[in-house]
């Protein structure tokens, strides 16, 4: 399922999250301060729709709402009370080694409310550090960020990498037309 997987890979959302993990912890105390209730058609799935990540000094907590679910005010105002109780929680400890420099939030939704105010909470969180976005936003996000960087590699390898003909196999395309084309145009450089 999609909160799962974007659980193991962070990075998805943004890239320089590659090194934060799921935090159970985290899920608990936001769990039992706010007493969520779990969501899922299924008893085995049923969960909050948020998640924690952490690193050393920064917390990320990451609200996906699922895709029938409409936000509004409402949902808005709750991600932003998770990310405010998790900094007042950050503020219990003092040591420099162990101190949580950051606390953000995401809320990445299909379908958003257009009543009144909305765009102000919006702009509102953002301020905060709080970021509210649509999942087709998000992964035209990503595949773009990924699209180029694999367009990189692929113009620095050699013509013949069995790695990058791995790539456009995974992708349906035909690896020998791909690397004539990386040859003619290496050639064409030098």
């Amino acid at each position: 399922d999609m909160q799962e997987y974007i659980k193991v890979h962070p990075w998805l959302i943004d890239p320089a999250w590659a090194p934060l993990e799921h935090e159970k912890r985290l899920d608990t105390l936001l769990e039992k301060h706010f007493k969520v209730k779990k969501t899922g058609a299924k008893a085995a799935k049923k969960r909050p729709d948020y998640f924690c990540l952490a690193s050393a000094n920064q917390y990320q907590i990451v609200d996906l709402k699922r895709p029938k679910v409409k936000v509004g005010m409402k949902e808005l105002q709750q991600i932003q009370q998770y990310v405010m109780f998790m900094r007042e929680e950050t503020k219990k400890t003092s040591h420099p080694d162990l101190k949580v420099n950051h606390v953000g939030g995401i809320l990445i939704y299909s379908d958003i409310d257009t009543g009144s105010g909305i765009g102000t909470m919006i702009d509102s969180l953002e301020k905060e550090g709080i970021h509210v976005t649509r999942w087709d936003d998000l992964l035209r996000r990503t595949e773009t960020l990924h699209k180029e960087f694999l367009n990189v590699i692929k113009r620095r390898a050699p013509a013949n990498d069995p790695r990058i003909t791995g790539l456009d196999e995974i992708n349906g395309k035909k690896p020998a037309v791909k690397i004539e084309r990386a040859a003619k145009a290496r050639k064409k450089r030098h």
